[in-house]
């Protein structure tokens, strides 16, 4: 299933998100340019973070999280980033927005080296970070319509409300990460649902707006209000 767009209206413009996506496209050319020992130095390693006690490791938390392991993989995860993460960054403002990312970054990389602390397997990506942002998303908005496409359909679209959208993914995460983390996948599953965790239980703390109108629909209805009381 993939995600086409939401019908969500931010009153902002989502300054944080783009500078996101830009260092994360960024940080992804950068890495054509380094030898792979450079790269895997940036990456977190399980085994290797919690047996390197050094300021090193610790930043290769913040480091990995801006570090992607192909095109599909990043292209993949921006737009995840794309479409869910402007409405979020508008109820939390531009900062809170991007220490809530960071955080929720955070909470999935430490999940990871939890769940497999003998792993040597060089972790990276943003996954965690935006699988906390949907979980942002999914509490502010759980009744937002998102247009979605199914792997099977392509010449098809479904307009699907965020929580069963945003729920199959989750348990999508949930299954995989059990039933594939004994085969040694390299797919940091339980970095997803720790990032979407984190970020489930602190929204609120970071959410200080009103929230918005939820629709294009919703933007319509009040509009046609207003006029109806000009008109009589």
């Amino acid at each position: 299933m993939i995600p086409l767009r939401d019908d969500v209206e931010a009153q902002s413009a989502p300054v944080i998100n783009v500078l996101l996506i830009a260092a994360n496209i960024a940080a992804f050319l950068w890495m054509f340019t380094m030898p792979e020992a450079a790269i895997t130095k940036w990456c977190i390693v399980p085994h290797r973070f919690l047996t390197q006690h050094s300021l090193d490791q610790i930043v290769t938390i913040f480091t990995a999280m801006f570090m992607h392991a192909g095109p599909a993989h990043l292209i993949g995860n921006m737009w995840f980033l794309w479409i869910f993460g402007d409405n979020v960054e508008d109820r939390m403002g531009h900062f809170e927005y991007l220490l809530f990312y960071l955080i929720c970054g955070l909470g999935g990389s430490l999940v990871h080296i939890y769940v497999d602390p003998a792993s040597t397997v060089p972790c990276l990506g943003a996954s965690g970070a935006i699988a906390g942002v949907m979980g942002g998303y999914l509490v502010l908005f759980p009744s937002a319509k998102i247009r979605v496409m199914l792997d099977d359909f392509w010449l098809w679209s479904f307009r699907w409300p965020a929580w069963l959208v945003i729920g199959e993914w989750w348990v999508l995460q949930y299954v995989l990460g059990v039933v594939i983390h004994e085969t040694s996948s390299h797919i940091g599953y339980f970095a997803h649902l720790g990032g979407f965790a984190v970020g489930m239980v602190l929204v609120m703390l970071f959410a200080k707006r009103e929230p918005a109108l939820t629709s294009n629909v919703d933007l319509a209805y009040e509009k046609y209000c207003r006029d109806q009381d000009i008109t009589n």
